[in-house]
């Protein structure tokens, strides 16, 4: 594809651009918002964007590579990454990031911000390969591990620097809080670029990159409610405080007011942003830990073609393990605002258990589907746990019996006590529930979460030995039970002890 006169044409927007903002807004007051200003400094961003990809070689390279080589769409793992990575942009943007963002009823217009989203993904997911290109330049003799680090170091302070002194002050439409800012960085930016550019190091797809960082904005675009070129809406300007570089060179630092448990437009969870940065990183790590298993799997595929009736099921398990993850996060985000206060099961409560059975009753397929009744009696546990929650009855036994149903298949399989151990995860579930329930300590809602990544940890494992031909000694796995179990008991009375967790925003749960 002739692309010589991009730069020229980039280049001739650009100037355009500026010279109209120049003549219209440059001495605009910064103390007022305005919509066609945001947009046209908005557009001078993305052509430089568009120009640093020219440039550093990152547009040349995508546009002379496939988005996916015929290998890597025949790779499961790769397949994997895809899904994995796509269901973890949907998550951190269309539901964390869009939960806890502030809007001051600003309307919601598609068009526009369907536009700017797309325009604005393009110009950072490029940005961002420039970044990697530009080093590869400088160091080519740098081993790939080398680049990431310098790559992602580099865009990491630049992020950093343009949010916090540009993007954020100048384009932006006011949009955060000091507390939500807090949270929603290591909630969806920083998992995003690190998994994103970790994809990209291995198989070098710069498409599906870019893909995904579009994906990500139009998101954020559409959640923030980006005001069209020529609305008059009254917005706030970003509320501004002095930075790195002075008074004179002031950082967006959120929407801040004396009492927010009054203020309208706060709607975050109020949550402390510790508790809140651990307990959303524990769902996340749960969600895509079955990726694990997907790798294990897709490495060991001889030996389980010898042990198991159709380990390709271990697929779909896997991947109804990871969308379960992700029902799990959109409950806590729209349904708890993650300050969970127990109560009554809801809708996503039920389609996250039913995935769940599913998932279970695809594994164990995967090893017994050659007894027809086993099967059909299976998945008709799975079918039954959404009419047995609607009814309130007796849903946890199917839940219960698929899982052991589970544990005996794994173990017929490989012959690792191991598996075992999910038991204890199933245990440690209901503990930390019971926890949650008492105490209303959120802390409790993180480790919910993450015994949940244990149980799923030790089918690969499982699987690992057993391609190796060894096994964990039964007398480990019993001792190692009884110590957590005992141990787990013993803190029982202290742990059940401790204060609510502080709601920092005096909402409730469901406000």
């Amino acid at each position: 594809m002739n692309l010589e006169y991009f730069p020229l044409i980039v280049g001739t927007a650009m100037a355009l651009m500026a010279a109209v903002y120049s003549f219209n807004f440059r001495r605009h007051p910064a103390e007022q918002y305005v919509p066609a200003a945001a947009w046209l400094r908005a557009g001078i961003y993305f052509c430089f964007c568009y120009l640093c990809a020219w440039y550093s070689g990152a547009l040349e390279a995508a546009l002379s590579r496939p988005i996916a080589t015929e290998q890597q769409t025949y790779d499961p793992i790769w397949r994997a990454w895809v899904a994995g990575l796509f269901v973890l942009v949907t998550v951190g943007y269309w539901v964390i990031w869009a939960r806890f963002t502030i809007r001051f009823e600003r309307k919601l217009d598609l068009l526009p911000q369907i536009i700017f989203g797309l325009f604005w993904g393009l110009a950072a997911g490029f940005l961002f390969l420039s970044f990697w290109h530009v080093v590869r330049l400088l160091g080519p003799e740098l081993p790939v591990w080398a680049v990431w680090l310098i790559s992602y170091f580099a865009i990491s302070i630049w992020q950093w620097l343009w949010q916090d002194y540009g993007w954020d002050v100048y384009i932006s439409p006011e949009h955060d809080c000091p507390w939500s800012i807090m949270v929603k960085v290591p909630a969806t930016h920083i998992p995003n670029v690190t998994f994103c550019l970790i994809f990209f190091a291995i198989y070098g797809n710069h498409w599906i990159f870019v893909a995904l960082q579009t994906w990500a904005l139009l998101g954020a675009s559409i959640a923030m409610r980006m005001p069209a070129p020529w609305s008059k809406e009254s917005t706030p300007a970003a509320r501004r405080v002095p930075g790195l570089f002075g008074a004179s060179r002031a950082r967006a630092s959120g929407y801040q007011v004396a009492d927010p448990t009054t203020d309208p437009y706060v709607k975050s969870t109020g949550l402390p942003a510790g508790t809140a940065i651990w307990v959303l990183a524990a769902h996340l790590f749960t969600m895509l830990c079955p990726v694990i298993l997907l790798a294990v799997v897709q490495q060991n595929m001889v030996y389980l073609d010898s042990v198991l009736y159709e380990p390709r099921l271990l697929f779909v398990g896997a991947g109804l393990i990871m969308l379960a993850g992700a029902v799990e996060i959109a409950q806590n985000s729209f349904q708890h605002h993650w300050y969970s206060e127990g109560g009554t099961p809801g809708f996503f409560d039920s389609v996250f258990g039913t995935l769940l059975c599913l998932a279970m009753a695809t594994m164990i397929t995967a090893s017994f589907g050659q007894s027809v009744w086993l099967v059909i009696s299976v998945y008709c546990l799975a079918l039954a746990y959404p009419v047995l929650h609607l009814i309130g009855k007796a849903r946890g036994i199917a839940r219960g019996a698929l899982g052991i149903l589970l544990v005996v298949a794994m173990y017929y399989a490989f012959g690792d006590p191991i598996v075992f151990m999910s038991l204890i995860a199933v245990f440690f579930t209901l503990y930390f529930y019971r926890l949650l329930n008492k105490t209303k300590a959120q802390s409790f809602h993180g480790f919910l979460a993450g015994v949940s990544a244990f149980g799923m940890l030790c089918i690969p494992v499982a699987i690992y030995h057993g391609s190796q031909g060894v096994s964990t000694p039964a007398w480990q796995v019993f001792a190692a039970a009884a110590v957590v179990l005992i141990a787990a008991l013993l803190l029982w009375p202290w742990l059940s002890k401790l204060q609510p967790t502080p709601n920092d925003h005096g909402l409730v749960s469901g406000s």
